[in-house]
């Protein structure tokens, strides 16, 4: 979400933004030859920025792929390409992250093909807009986050990294530790409301026993100190614990996972806090699916896109759908939107 009523949504092959609560949808998909649409960032309603990968790969060569950047000004009515000199594998590619700070400073991160035992991945970065890129070292293939020039954050396979030099060096986030030496925290990316505040969220977890809670640690100094802040318990053990939410630095969600009645396999539960983490209450209904990403705020408002799946019989009319749902109270009760 970019305001209330304003946002965009990355489905498997169109780029589509709103500006009246998603009752109307804009198809602003930058190509239309065939090259598959990788990831897109909106720094606002007006500039953003989207990666394709070429329709026509280099099967002579690397049997690879080459990425191009879109870039518009006027919130994806007109697009101008840039070639980046990226490139991707055709048969064992990852994802594409992309974030930019400013009109000119941006990063990119383009997953090779990792797994659990390997990363290969490259990273990028630009100081003109997309129009040229020059290599950016990177601890791990993962979401990125900058949020000026200097700091900067990834979380992924390895854990959580942060740089404050730019990207030349990275180090794990001092992290007040609050939880025994059997369970680790695994982050999410922190969520700021400015140049030095952010709240950042992530799921405990237990190797013995699973995920037993969440926990919340905020930091004043653009991430150079982290001080714990809230940890709620995982209350339908041993189901995981989901992802949740950042409106404000006292206004979290807290997500977990519980069984639902078929066809649907699974809902999440939502805890929710006001005041920084001190007292928490539960949503009062479960929303159907699991989020596949944290939820974006606006305000009150917030969209989080949730899985569900299942089987309409015993092992056949299997399904599986990515949905949007919409929050008005901060995660309280959700509406799934239409997205057409």
């Amino acid at each position: 979400m970019l305001t209330r009523t304003t946002g965009w949504v990355l489905t498997t092959d169109r780029l589509l933004t709103t500006s009246d609560s998603a009752t109307r949808w804009s198809d602003v998909t930058p190509s239309r030859d065939g090259g598959n649409l990788e990831t897109a960032f909106f720094l606002n309603q007006k500039q953003a920025w989207a990666v394709v990968r070429s329709p026509d790969p280099d099967w002579a060569s690397n049997y690879s792929s080459s990425l191009d950047l879109y870039r518009s000004s006027d919130g994806g009515r007109h697009w101008i390409v840039r070639h980046t000199g990226a490139t991707t594998p055709i048969d064992a590619s990852g994802p594409v992250y992309l974030v930019f700070i400013d009109s000119r400073h941006g990063w990119m991160l383009v997953d090779q093909g990792s797994h659990a035992g390997f990363m290969y991945y490259k990273g990028f970065r630009t100081s003109d807009g997309g129009d040229s890129w020059t290599a950016a070292a990177f601890p791990e293939s993962g979401p990125i986050l900058f949020i000026n020039e200097l700091d900067g954050f990834i979380s992924g396979m390895k854990g959580s990294f942060v740089t404050h030099d730019g990207g030349k060096s990275w180090q794990s986030p001092p992290m007040q530790r609050v939880t025994d030496a059997r369970v680790s925290p695994v982050f999410e990316l922190p969520t700021f409301s400015d140049g030095k505040h952010g709240v950042m969220l992530g799921r405990i977890v237990d190797p013995t026993v699973g995920d037993v809670g969440e926990i919340f640690y905020a930091t004043s100094d653009a991430g150079r100190s982290w001080a714990h802040l809230s940890t709620v318990a995982n209350p339908s053990l041993p189901s995981s614990a989901g992802l949740g939410g950042v409106s404000s630095s006292s206004e979290w969600a807290a997500g977990f996972l519980e069984s639902a009645p078929p066809p649907v396999t699974t809902s999440t539960r939502f805890a929710l806090t006001r005041d920084g983490g001190r007292t928490w209450e539960w949503a009062p209904t479960l929303v159907s699916g699991a989020l596949t990403g944290p939820i974006s705020f606006a305000g009150s408002t917030g969209w989080g896109i949730f899985n569900r799946s299942g089987c309409r019989g015993f092992k056949t009319d299997c399904f599986t759908n990515d949905d949007l749902f919409q929050t008005d109270d901060r995660g309280l009760h959700w509406r799934q939107l239409s997205v057409r």
